[in-house]
């Protein structure tokens, strides 16, 4: 089961993407496109954290 510092983890995660989405829409809306790449790869390792953070941890077994 998932627990709080992995909770904790994937939020931080989902923040810092939804902020890199943010700054590639800024760079669509000015007109840059190319400058946009950048952000939408960093969103996608964010959103990539986040889910790894979600899994469940191995069992120890």
């Amino acid at each position: 089961m998932t627990g709080e510092p992995e909770i904790a983890t994937a939020t931080a995660a989902l923040a810092a993407a939804e902020a890199a989405v943010d700054a590639a829409f800024g760079a669509f809306h000015m007109s840059d496109p190319t400058a946009a790449a950048p952000h939408l790869a960093r969103a996608r390792a964010d959103l990539a954290s986040a889910l790894d953070a979600m899994e469940p941890a191995p069992d120890a077994a």
